[in-house]
């Protein structure tokens, strides 16, 4: 979950416009899988953009990334572009890292 100051409007966002990258270990980052994600904004909190992976993800540092490409666009429910991302190496959108532990 990826939480917003305001209200998304859910119309600009496309269920298929993220995927989820594993990266290698090393000073620049090395990709070594990508899983697609579905993104939904949650109906109990328009605020809360909701994330999940196509397939389990082992053990490994990640990254949240926009499709090249994707027409989705974030902006609040009044028409104000939200901001989100940086750009890769391939100029997409890096949304968010973070680590997966998966305990025995």
């Amino acid at each position: 979950m990826i939480a917003f100051n305001h209200d998304l409007d859910v119309t600009q966002i496309d269920s298929r416009s993220m995927h989820i990258e594993k990266l290698n270990p090393g000073a620049s980052p090395m990709v070594s899988e990508i899983v697609p994600a579905r993104v939904t904004v949650s109906s109990a909190n328009p605020g809360a953009l909701m994330v999940w992976p196509s397939l389990p993800l082992l053990s490994g540092h990640y990254r949240l990334v926009i499709n090249l490409g994707s027409s989705s666009q974030f902006s609040d429910i009044a028409g104000q572009s939200v901001s989100v991302g940086t750009p890769d190496e391939l100029g997409e959108s890096v949304i968010s890292t973070f680590d997966v532990e998966v305990l025995p």
